[in-house]
């Protein structure tokens, strides 16, 4: 089977480094993978191309029009199954005239943001009518384009959660916690993230953890809002600021605790990254957050509740609760395995 990955960038977030996983089980499943993508830099094209993949550079920061007319070229010699990932390469793909198309959609954003809702859904509706099925990462992404009209009646839906190869991150049963301790996180320096909440938990924690330290590791919009926040409650020696990172298993390595504050999110697979890692996490309780922990994970934080926040941190500097919820984060890996998600996607591709 021939598979073309047409996906809007190829920098490092959490639907680039998921298709990166994914290319790489496709390859070994025997499929013969190429990647194209529409903006930026080629930040992941040498992993891409290290698993097997062809990078095709062709399309990149191109004019769309010319973006469409090159896509069409490329495909119309051979028999590919067309998967799309984000909206500018959905909208592209869906133009391209190629019969077996698939979308993923990796969030739960409308599909244009930035436009009137029934613009939206309009956009939304006009790529899943080009497209044989439609994979949504989530439930909670799911039920999001269902609830907000973005997914026509007749278009399948199934829903595949992010893989993971957890032999690629550093796991161990945590014996001990140095005595400061390390909070961290990763994320866009967004509203999304609520990292107001964040910094206030951390806050709290630290008038009677005065080593303890929180590094946030990300980018945004929010950026002088945030940091002006955290020198304002009197932390601001105490945070961690780094724009970007390439070795992900490495940062988490050199925490003790994961935190997520988002309001929501498609999925979170840096909470997977982290529950590889042998990292235990404290999460503001979302959908997605909900379905990749468990409803019964202790350490899902209600609403903006600062303090229960800071009594998480607390517990999990407890090197015995610490691998208490390392054990069990490690285990319910099992239900994202990146085979499991392969195999998946494949009968997607077979269903169309």
């Amino acid at each position: 089977m021939n598979v073309f990955h047409l996906i809007t960038t190829i920098e490092r977030g959490g639907a680039e480094t998921q298709l990166l996983t994914l290319v790489r089980q496709q390859v070994l499943e025997g499929k013969k993978v190429t990647v194209a993508y529409l903006k930026g830099s080629p930040a992941l094209s040498e992993s891409l191309i290290s698993v097997g993949a062809k990078v095709l550079y062709d399309l990149a920061n191109r004019n769309p029009l010319r973006q469409v007319f090159i896509l069409r070229s490329k495909l119309k010699n051979g028999d590919f199954i067309l998967h799309s990932h984000l909206p500018r390469a959905e909208l592209i793909a869906s133009l391209s005239g190629n019969l077996r198309q698939v979308v993923s959609r990796h969030n739960t954003e409308h599909f244009f943001p930035s436009a009137p809702t029934l613009i939206s859904r309009i956009l939304s509706s006009f790529v899943l009518t080009k497209a044989g099925a439609c994979i949504a990462i989530s439930n909670a992404v799911k039920a999001f384009l269902e609830r907000e009209g973005e997914i026509p009646s007749e278009t399948s839906v199934h829903v595949v959660h992010y893989g993971i190869n957890k032999r690629q991150y550093h796991h161990e049963k945590i014996s001990k916690l140095n005595s400061s301790i390390r909070i961290g996180t990763i994320s866009r320096l967004v509203p999304q993230k609520n990292l107001t909440l964040m910094l206030d938990g951390f806050k709290l924690f630290h008038e009677k953890n005065s080593s303890a330290t929180l590094g946030i590791v990300g980018k945004g919009v929010n950026e002088h809002l945030l940091k002006t926040y955290a020198n304002n409650l009197g932390i601001g020696r105490s945070v961690i600021w780094t724009s970007e990172i390439s070795d992900v298993p490495g940062y988490l390595r050199g925490i003790n605790i994961f935190c997520l504050t988002s309001n929501y999110e498609g999925f979170g697979l840096v909470l997977l990254e982290s529950m590889a890692s042998g990292i235990p996490i404290v999460a503001k309780a979302n959908e997605a957050t909900i379905e990749v922990l468990g409803s019964d994970y202790p350490y899902l934080i209600s609403g903006d509740d600062f303090v229960a926040l800071s009594n998480a941190f607390s517990e999990l500097s407890n090197p015995d609760k610490s691998a208490e919820v390392v054990a069990r984060n490690y285990k319910r890996l099992e239900n994202f395995t990146d085979s499991v998600m392969e195999k998946k996607i494949s009968d997607v591709y077979y269903s169309i």
